[in-house]
């Protein structure tokens, strides 16, 4: 019992030896053999011009870093009122790991932050824990385990949590015991190092930059895993600057704790960081649950690399203003109302959209508020004021654009827990975005069965295929989903090149026609392997056979440019629209150009699922939805959604961000994405060729007997003229020859029983042979 209550590691130094230093070497304090001994750490102060860097061990470590200096921050002499003061501690307990997959560079990224105005100094202090605190960690990770999200690291309080929790367990028998967390096991089983990292602003403006501090916060936000850095703000400042003075711990980081992997990846050492690949046994008999994570998708055995994208939480705004009452005001003012008494309903806001519900007045239609919907705009002094009839019965709904939007990021969405049982039940998961409600909005290509997607140039349309793709991919392994994209702007898609999901990307748009011919033929194989296994859908027939048939997704960012080449396409398209469903063959279909030569009725009437972003005018949004949409659209993803199934014919919503950040950025989400996927099976599968014209013209020659050009013309569906030449072609062959009464067939009885009989199953059974 007291050797528990013993903390044997230290606090500070008798005497802290200082290194000047041209950048950090962490390897060489973390080799020290006096790690539990002494506080290491390191610290810098960065201002518009120049960056000062210095290295901290004790004075019992003499090891050669740079040239030892007798430098101190004497911060006491300055205002403390130009300085504001944090500590960046764990937000969860410090069991659960940060992200180390790769380097980070925190401490670098924070310095380039620094400018005239604003000097920034940070201060990295480490010491290894000498005492029981892998025990104790094992035992706060056995309790998170059984459903204690936040372990305390005092034993007794653990122990009075638990039994709270055993109740709970008993009143909801749902409760089930986590599975098992590898990367929390190479944590506790790691070198374990109490740590204080703290940071502090000169701002010689008089005034905190509170675009710094945001930054700051956005830098430390990348290392969100199961557990994450948090800015924490020090009014205290006279211990805090003494702290920094004597390089000393505060009891602030009695229970903060980094593995010597987290160091690493903080401090951007790519030869420190590697990855454990030694089997984990159980920890000490308490963990008796294999490593592993759930399974997303249908089938796919695959884990969704969520973590692989960047994490950033949905950042919320609250109502701006409350229009209520002026809203009924204008209804008076413009002779809607006269002696009755209005109270608002509900007024609620949404991520693009603050919605307001009013009772329709008596005596008064919905249809005279509408036409005065110009005249109450003004009234209230707002752009863009829209109506729509509310959820219950005589109310309407008003909507006024948020003058500053709430951000809503992919990664958020992808991680709640509904779209989570969501992609867990349907083979072609993806998000939507979040509705005026602030719902949660999915769908499934499956059940959609295609897609029609449309916007103009700034309305967020590539932004929302660009998520729709990388959901499709993180929750679709590639064994089971095979992607096409045609992309005649050679920029939009490239991306997802060398992803194992993605076929090919097509830039040449006659090779597109190309590739939709195939898929039709593609199709019709299908069904015909579906007939002989009694099937009726690619689901059935997958659990039937021994060798599986992949889902095939093709996406055609521009179709006005793919039509302009081969106008032949819409036949293909409206194939494919009313057939391919059942078969595991899905479109999405984007264009700028919402023109009814593009998207015409018969490609309407096969895609139910209709998107649309901001466009320029109302005749647009009725060529796309046939009729107009009860407001307008704003633009950077505010988009409305019309598909069968919905509660409201219309539902608004806001589409998801990859990242705020650059393309560069997230040029690095996709390298992740290709590493993680590289070693991953891919779909041995390729689609069936179509038959070439002159294979089908012996066929129909064998089947019918005729060698008429007019009837083989029709028979084939093509020109006269190509008929001819393929005849040409055919006596060349010695297929046919020249009789009294015109061409005959040359070749013997059992020659034409093998064309007769020929059909689409041979390049299907080659597969299966493979």
């Amino acid at each position: 019992m007291i050797r528990n209550k013993i903390n044997k590691t230290p606090v500070n130094n008798h005497l802290s030896i200082i290194h000047e230093v041209e950048s950090f070497d962490i390897n060489k304090l973390l080799t020290s053999r006096y790690l539990g001994e002494g506080i290491y750490g390191v610290e810098q102060l960065a201002t518009e011009d120049e960056i000062q860097r210095f290295m901290i061990t004790p004075s019992l470590e003499r090891m050669s870093l740079g040239r030892e200096h007798a430098k101190h921050w004497f911060w006491d002499e300055e205002d403390q009122s130009i300085l504001s003061c944090f500590n960046v501690e764990l937000e969860f307990p410090s069991f659960l790991p940060i992200y180390t997959k790769e380097a980070l560079s925190i401490l670098d990224d924070i310095t380039l932050l620094a400018t005239k105005n604003t000097h920034i100094f940070t201060q990295f202090l480490f010491v290894q824990r000498l005492d029981d605190w892998s025990e104790n960690a094992i035992l706060q990770y056995d309790a998170y385990l059984n459903g204690n999200d936040f372990p305390s690291e005092s034993r007794t309080m653990r122990s009075i949590q638990n039994k709270a929790l055993n109740v709970l367990s008993k009143l909801d028998r749902s409760r089930k015991r986590r599975e098992s967390i590898p990367e929390v096991e190479s944590k506790v089983l790691d070198k374990g190092f109490r740590f204080e990292f703290r940071i502090m602003l000169v701002n010689y403006s008089g005034q905190e930059d509170k675009d710094i501090v945001n930054e700051i916060q956005s830098i430390l936000s990348e290392t969100t895993y199961f557990n994450s850095l948090k800015l924490s703000r020090i009014n205290s400042k006279l211990n805090f600057l003494i702290n920094i003075r004597e390089k000393s711990m505060s009891p602030i980081s009695q229970d903060q704790l980094l593995s010597e992997q987290e160091i690493l990846s903080i401090f951007n050492n790519k030869q420190g960081l590697k990855e454990n690949k030694e089997k984990i046994g159980e920890i000490k008999n308490t963990v008796t649950s294999p490593p592993q994570f759930p399974l997303y998708g249908e089938g796919s055995g695959l884990q969704a690399p969520i973590h692989l994208l960047f994490k950033k939480d949905v950042v919320k705004n609250g109502i701006e203003r409350q229009y209520g009452k002026d809203i009924v005001k204008a209804l008076n003012n413009n002779g809607l109302i006269r002696s009755q008494t209005i109270k608002t309903k509900k007024e609620e806001r949404g991520a693009t959209i603050q919605r307001i519900v009013l009772p329709i007045p008596k005596g008064v239609k919905f249809t005279q508020i509408e036409s005065n919907l110009k005249n109450i705009q003004a009234s209230l002094g707002v752009d863009g004021l829209s109506i729509e009839q509310g959820d219950e019965s005589d109310t309407v709904s008003f909507l006024i654009p948020c003058e500053k939007r709430d951000i809503i990021y992919l990664r958020s969405l992808l991680e709640n827990e509904e779209f989570i049982e969501f992609a867990s039940k349907n083979p072609l998961p993806f998000v939507v975005g979040m509705d005026m409600n602030d719902e949660l909005m999915m769908k499934c290509l499956t059940s959609a069965p295609h897609a029609l997607i449309t916007g103009q140039t700034g309305g967020g349309k590539s932004v929302f295929v660009t998520a729709l793709i990388i959901c499709l991919i993180l929750f679709t392994s590639p064994s089971d989903l095979i992607l096409y994209l045609i992309d005649p702007k050679i920029v939009e898609l490239a991306m997802f090149k060398d992803l194992p999901h993605v076929k090919e990307i097509i830039t040449d748009m006659n090779k597109a026609a190309a590739l939709l011919y195939k898929l039709t033929t593609e199709m019709d194989k299908r069904y015909e392997r579906f007939a002989e296994m009694s099937c009726r859908e690619i689901s059935t027939y997958n659990e039937k056979s021994e060798v599986k048939m992949p889902y095939i997704v093709l996406v055609i960012d521009e179709l006005a440019d793919l039509m302009m080449v081969n106008p032949q396409v819409e036949d293909y398209i409206q194939r494919i629209g009313q057939k391919a469903r059942a078969c595991g063959i899905h479109m999405v279909i984007c264009t700028q150009r919402p023109e009814v030569k593009v998207i015409t009725g018969l490609i309407k009437a096969n895609i139910p699922m209709r998107i649309s972003f901001s466009l320029q005018s109302s005749t647009d949004y009725r060529t796309v939805f046939d009729k107009t949409i009860p407001y307008r659209l704003l633009g950077r993803g505010d988009g409305c959604i019309r598909s069968d199934g919905q509660i409201k014919e219309f539902i608004r919503f806001q589409s998801p961000l990859l990242s705020l950040k650059s393309d560069e950025d997230e040029e690095a989400v996709f390298e992740r994405l290709r590493e993680y996927y590289k070693d991953q099976p891919v779909a041995q599968y390729e689609i069936a060729e179509p038959e070439s014209d002159i294979d089908k013209m012996k066929r129909l020659i064998c089947q019918t007997g005729e060698t008429r050009v007019k009837e083989l013309a029709k028979g084939l569906g093509t020109r006269e003229s190509n008929v001819t030449s393929l005849l040409k072609q055919l006596e060349e062959e010695g297929f046919l020859r020249k009789g009294a009464k015109g061409r005959e067939i040359a070749i013997d009885e059992e020659e034409q029983n093998k064309w007769r009989n020929q059909c689409i199953k041979k390049p299907l059974q080659n597969i299966e042979e493979k």
